[in-house]
């Protein structure tokens, strides 16, 4: 508090020294402020490559893609890049699925053995392994159990 006073009285001259009009304009030089952001530092672009989202895949490719699950958090950075994927997949003919979990971070599956929301989100994340491997139909019985 102590700072912001002082830092106040700075700018406004209320600590008894008045300063010149040059002084409280270099002072209170929003002009400057405002040229350079600090939110500058954030303003990028990201490549529109394959490589680092499947969404900028080729159609042809994604029409080969096998059935996908997707899960999510409701406030997930990523969450409109995964409807987005999600109906791209569709609208190829793709078998697709998607879960928007509510009241989870995006890192939920590091909080699995703390939170009981994250547990459940994990078994969830289970289920939708075992359904596109198929395991729910195929027993584990000893002459299956070789990999």
């Amino acid at each position: 508090m102590g700072a912001m006073s002082s830092r106040l009285a700075y700018i406004t001259g209320s600590n008894n020294i008045r300063p010149t009009q040059e002084e409280l304009a270099v002072r209170t030089n929003l002009d400057s402020l405002i040229a350079r952001s600090p939110s500058d530092e954030f303003i990028f672009s990201v490549p529109k490559d394959p490589l680092l989202s499947p969404y900028w895949a080729d159609e042809e490719l994604l029409k080969k893609f096998p059935p996908v699950r997707i899960l999510t958090v409701h406030l997930d950075p990523c969450l409109d890049d995964c409807v987005m994927f999600a109906k791209k997949l569709k609208v190829l003919g793709n078998e697709v699925g998607i879960d928007v979990l509510e009241g989870l971070p995006h890192g939920f599956l590091n909080f699995s053995l703390m939170a009981k929301e994250a547990n459940e989100g994990s078994k969830l994340c289970i289920e939708r392994i075992k359904q596109l491997l198929d395991l729910e139909n195929h027993a584990t019985t000893p002459e299956n159990n070789h990999l």
